[in-house]
């Protein structure tokens, strides 16, 4: 009934405005722009409504929305140098890729070791040191495990956030000569017998680098003694030369350890602490060598930082003094 009442309202409508306005209804005026919206500009209410809710939910290129994987990824390489954290009674460390080689190095300070970085296919990246045992397994999702010693079960550990980087500290000559003759009654005291240490080639510049290779061949040959004391005693060291070379390296003769280390190269540019021990010991620790440098303690460690005040850092505690 409805239906027939509304038909007869609109007939009789058309009816009182004439022909014309029908006309006018029914044909637009030729060239004139209709304003009648189409689908495609205003969907009717139940098509807009669902376009609208799949838009907000639908990934959209190329503002696609990341899942937690790639918020990490993304995360960690703007992050270039990152703090860890394990499960164990191991410190937290440091992981720097902000220069050509990355840099591992306890955050409490300490010796510095280059890495050498091998992707995966899984995404994964696992770090070796200068011996080529594996130190570290980084992966893509943030975790990490960490290998002190060579074959070992490994460690868990964890990504805390940014960390500062991994730098070579400032020493002035005056202060490389004072510490050089800590590090030659050290020896002294390990070897039983006079030792003297000699430089040349540093500047004001490389003097750090020069330290540092003296503190390596140091721990070297006290970490050599201390997993190997049945093996066959140390060469008869009595005094130690570090001067420049295109290579770093060491040999022994006649009782000099002659040390040679490269200062374009940076931390690369001299021996580590594992380097000196094979250089001294070769295969005989070769049973159980160590994949990460020893903790030294906190006195060592202020021995190794620049001259101005160092950033202040979470006290961990290392051997005795």
């Amino acid at each position: 009934m409805r239906s027939i009442s509304f038909q007869f309202l609109f007939m009789f409508g058309l009816l009182l405005v004439g022909p014309p306005a029908m006309a006018q209804v029914m044909e637009p005026e030729i060239g004139a722009t209709s304003e009648i919206p189409t689908p495609e500009s205003t969907p009717g209410p139940a098509l807009g409504i669902a376009q609208q809710t799949a838009g907000q939910f639908a990934p959209q290129m190329p503002y696609a929305r990341r899942n937690m994987r790639e918020v990490y990824i993304s995360l960690s390489r703007q992050q270039r140098a990152v703090r860890f954290e394990t499960m164990d009674a191991m410190p937290p460390f440091i992981l720097d890729t902000s220069g050509s080689q990355p840099l591992f190095q306890y955050e409490q300070g300490g010796e510095v070791l280059v890495l050498k970085p091998v992707h995966t296919t899984r995404g994964d990246t696992i770090y070796k040191n200068d011996q080529g045992i594996v130190v570290l397994r980084v992966r893509r999702v943030g975790s990490a495990t960490v290998f002190p010693q060579h074959r070992s079960q490994g460690i868990m550990a964890w990504s805390t956030g940014q960390a500062r980087q991994v730098g070579p500290p400032q020493v002035s000559l005056l202060r490389m000569k004072a510490i050089m003759g800590q590090i030659a009654d050290d020896l002294a005291n390990t070897l039983n017998h006079d030792l003297s240490i000699s430089i040349s080639g540093a500047t004001q510049q490389t003097a750090w680098l020069f330290l540092d290779a003296a503190f390596n061949v140091r721990d070297g040959i006290r970490q050599t003694l201390s997993l190997a004391p049945e093996a066959a005693p140390l060469p008869g060291i009595i005094s130690m030369q570090i001067s420049v070379a295109e290579q770093p390296a060491s040999i022994i003769e006649d009782g000099v350890l002659k040390l040679y280390v490269t200062p374009a190269r940076g931390f690369a540019g001299r021996l580590s602490s594992l380097q000196i021990q094979t250089s001294l010991m070769g295969e005989q620790v070769t049973g159980r060598p160590m994949a990460l440098p020893v903790l030294a303690s906190q006195q060592e460690t202020s021995m190794r930082l620049s001259e101005s005040s160092p950033p202040e850092r979470q006290a961990y505690p290392g051997p005795s003094d």
